[in-house]
């Protein structure tokens, strides 16, 4: 079995509930760095126990494991693996197309009838056992879809590289581009925190400068992004007092759209 770019073993499934359970269910026998595949989820999940589609082979989803982790870093494991997936689609596709609606949806970002369009979820959970802490950090790329599979399950949001391109991507060449670029940020932010990568998130994150609609606990509020926080929060200007946003605890989302 080969070895991937973040140094672990690449095992694929045909089927499977959901790539992140299924490493938190067999933690003791998987490695740092270990991906795994599935050809199909049955129980996909995203951000806030939102589902995810299953779309077979037509998407790439998976999930890989980074053990000895400090608690304290994961809750901004999700804007990292943001931020090494968008530069990853950028390099596939040649140009700067894509970016990160905050915290981690990763959307596309040039102007057009795709314009904000979601191709990419991400959901990062802690694992603890005895004294020993790890992080599961599950992606779902959009990569083969046609706009008829998301008119079916009522997702107007979403769209395939496919759709946004015209190019017929192989799941594992996209797999293996984002493994390669998620590789020296992990290590980087693992070493020195999150404030050495804070600027190249911003330059992509397109949710800052934009009027956003806010909502905690069932109430909602409009406020304007302003800026990302050392602690991965949104800072938001709400009635001019700047209030710290926390992914875990709200919905964001453009006051006249999704982005």
């Amino acid at each position: 079995m080969e070895i991937n770019p973040l140094g672990g073993r690449t095992i694929i499934l045909d089927e499977v509930d959901s790539t992140n359970t299924y490493v938190k269910t067999n933690i003791t026998s998987l490695l740092n760095g270990d991906i795994i595949v599935a050809k199909h989820q049955t129980g996909g999940r995203g951000r806030m126990g939102n589902s995810w589609a299953d779309f077979g082979e037509k998407n790439l989803t998976f999930s890989f494991l980074e053990t000895n982790c400090n608690i304290n870093k994961i809750s901004i494991l999700p804007l990292i693996c943001g931020l090494g997936t968008v530069n990853a689609l950028n390099k596939l596709v040649g140009q700067r197309s894509f970016g990160v609606k905050w915290p981690n949806d990763v959307i596309y970002n040039l102007s057009g009838d795709h314009y904000g369009k979601k191709v990419c979820g991400i959901l990062c959970e802690s694992v603890i056992y005895y004294d020993k802490v790890s992080a599961v950090c599950g992606l779902g790329i959009n990569v083969a879809q046609e706009q008829a599979d998301f008119d079916h399950v009522q997702l107007p949001y979403a769209a395939s590289l496919k759709m946004l391109t015209g190019y017929d991507f192989e799941p594992m060449v996209v797999l293996d581009t984002v493994a390669q670029s998620l590789t020296p940020l992990l290590e980087q932010y693992m070493t020195s925190g999150f404030s050495p990568l804070r600027a190249d998130y911003c330059n992509i994150c397109v949710t800052l400068s934009k009027e956003v609609e806010i909502t905690i606990g069932g109430q909602s509020h409009n406020g304007i992004a302003v800026d990302i926080s050392e602690d991965g929060n949104l800072v938001c200007s709400i009635d001019g007092t700047l209030v710290k946003v926390n992914a875990s605890e709200a919905h964001v989302r453009g006051l006249y759209g999704y982005v």
